[in-house]
C-alpha cells in the first residue's frame, strides 16, 4: 500500500504524533500529515486514535497559557496511551514501520515564567 505523502519514493514509515486539530499520523520521511481514513485501520481503532487526539493538551490551561496542576503527570499518562495505541496501529499495519513520538509540551510550559 502506498501512503499519500510528498515522498518521491514509496515509503512505509509513519510516525504517530499528536497535534492540535489534525490526524496524528505523519510520513516519517517527508513529514506530510496523513489522513487516518486513508489507512487500512479498523473503525474502532480509528475512533480510539481520534478520541486520543481530542485529549491532546488537556494538561495546559489555555486561558493562562500555563500547565495545570498535575500537568506533567497528565501528559505522561497521555503518552502512555499513545504508546498503547501505536502498538495497536503496528499490529494492524503490519507492512508499515510505525514509531511513536511522545508529547513534550509540559516540559516547555514548565519553563515558561
Amino acid at each position: 500500500m502506498k501512503i499519500n505523502c510528498n515522498c518521491q519514493e514509496n515509503t512505509n514509515e509513519i510516525v504517530i504524533e499528536a497535534d492540535y486539530g489534525i490526524d496524528p499520523i505523519w510520513c516519517k520521511n517527508c513529514g506530510t500529515n496523513l489522513d487516518i481514513d486513508e489507512l487500512p485501520l479498523t473503525q474502532s481503532l480509528k475512533r480510539e486514535v481520534e478520541q486520543w487526539v481530542v485529549d491532546y493538551g488537556n494538561w495546559i490551561d489555555w486561558e493562562t497559557d500555563k500547565l495545570i496542576v498535575n500537568g506533567e503527570q497528565l501528559e505522561k499518562k497521555y503518552n502512555e496511551i499513545g504508546k498503547k495505541l501505536t502498538k495497536k496501529v503496528k499490529e494492524e499495519l503490519k507492512e508499515f514501520s510505525v514509531v511513536y513520538k511522545p508529547s513534550d509540551t509540559a516540559g516547555l510550559y514548565k519553563n515558561i515564567k
